[in-house]
């Protein structure tokens, strides 16, 4: 039996990209909906990966 790899970057690059998607369309969203109090919390926590992004 043989390992095959290849498709995963592609299947990674894909995931991560439909994430941000929604994460940036959810904060949209929010942002909407609460105002103010979303734009507090958004500088306070990350949106992606804590502590970076």
């Amino acid at each position: 039996m043989r390992l095959v790899l290849r498709p995963l970057p592609a299947a990674v690059f894909t995931y991560v990209l439909g994430t941000l998607v929604r994460v940036r369309t959810e904060e949209r969203l929010l942002h909407e909906t609460f105002g103010p109090q979303f734009d507090d919390y958004a500088r306070r926590v990350a949106a992606f990966i804590p502590g970076l992004f």
